[in-house]
């Protein structure tokens, strides 16, 4: 059997891979804050101070069963907020980079230290954003936060 564990699954291309990987036969997990299916767990990427127990909690518990292929796709992001970088007050930006920046390096240090040793097959990959290549001002929190992902690259080892 094969695992899929997708962040920011609820909505939008999340929700899409949700149901891709669902209709494939996948054992499916996702983390968001509005999952409303069986594999949904509620996960606040904002708060990196509960977020991260809640993955490692739900890592653990996985990584008890012996899959064929462990895929993770970090997905999880917002645009949030929106506008000149000089307009916004710094604790505004918060969100944005613990949603897009901080979880993805979170949940990939835990698919790591849970996944590693397992004999199936394990892919790792991190959605990014046009916006993260493309500098317009009125989002420049989403270019700052997301393009470290584009430049990022995961050795799980054999």
């Amino acid at each position: 059997m094969k695992l899929a564990i997708i962040t920011g699954g609820s909505r939008g291309l999340g929700k899409s891979l949700v149901n891709r990987y669902m209709e494939a036969g996948s054992r499916v997990v996702e983390f968001s804050r509005r999952g409303t299916f069986d594999g949904s767990v509620h996960c606040d990427f904002s708060d990196p101070h509960n977020a991260p127990g809640i993955i490692d909690t739900t890592f653990r518990s996985l990584a008890k069963t012996d899959y064929s292929e462990i895929i993770l796709i970090n997905n999880a992001g917002i645009v949030n907020p929106i506008g000149p970088i000089s307009e916004f007050e710094p604790n505004s930006r918060v969100d944005n980079i613990n949603i897009n920046l901080i979880s993805a390096i979170t949940v990939s240090g835990l698919f790591i230290k849970h996944f590693q040793n397992h004999s199936g097959n394990k892919v790792l990959g991190s959605i990014s954003s046009g916006a993260a290549t493309r500098a317009k001002d009125s989002v420049a929190d989403e270019i700052l936060s997301k393009s470290p992902k584009n430049g990022s690259k995961v050795s799980l080892g054999d």
